[in-house]
């Protein structure tokens, strides 16, 4: 569930335990690819499906606690899903993309996604919430938007962590919001789902005490 070809995956062994590598595309291009890795299980001559994590190779989900880039979705697709598309025009219009500000850098890349329309959803997999115990959770987003962003376990649940109302018209400038989150019992994916006009461009996200 990634824009916007195919993701090249190829396993490497090392010690007892598997790996898979693969990339996906960035910045609307075919040509700009960002590299992802996660452990595969291999059992009885054969290999397990592998998920694909925000964690990646962290040894397990990552903790509910400070402050994550949205550049690490697992998973971004827009209302009418996941494209194969190689006319970047209709990327524009239409869906969202990984991307940054400025030049393609190694160094400090401040990815977000951007072009959020209506339906848009950006998952996070997964986030520890045994340890700490976030009571709040704030957004850096722009755009020329008026809708909501909508927090759940999943991309079809109902059922909402948090819900901020986005009146923005700062298309230069990040701007912080907050809302009251309902803090899950265990590990669990975040879906990010923005309702509404216009578009947000989403940075990042922080979970406060």
């Amino acid at each position: 569930k990634n824009y916007i070809g195919n993701n090249h995956g190829s396993v490497i062994k090392i010690g007892s335990q598997y790996y898979v590598f693969g990339h996906r595309h960035t910045n609307r291009s075919m040509y700009s690819r960002q590299g992802y890795a996660e452990k595969i299980k291999f059992e009885d001559g054969k290999f397990f499906y592998a998920e694909l994590t925000s964690s990646g190779l962290n040894k397990g989900p990552l903790r509910a606690e400070g402050t994550y880039d949205a550049g690490i979705a697992c998973h971004l697709m827009s209302k009418e899903g996941c494209i194969l598309c190689y006319r970047p025009t209709e990327l524009d219009c239409l869906h969202p993309a990984f991307t940054q500000d400025g030049e393609d850098r190694d160094e400090d890349p401040e990815q977000y996604i951007s072009n959020m329309r209506d339906g848009a959803k950006a998952l996070f997999r997964y986030f520890d919430f045994r340890d700490f115990r976030p009571s709040t959770l704030s957004v850096r987003i722009r755009g020329d938007a008026e809708g909501t962003l909508l927090i759940t376990p999943g991309e079809d649940d109902k059922e909402e962590y948090a819900r901020f109302r986005i009146r923005t018209h700062e298309q230069q400038k990040w701007e912080a919001q907050t809302a009251a989150l309902r803090c899950p019992e265990d590990a669990h994916t975040l879906c990010f789902r923005y309702v509404g006009q216009g578009f947000i461009d989403f940075r990042s996200f922080k979970f406060l005490p």
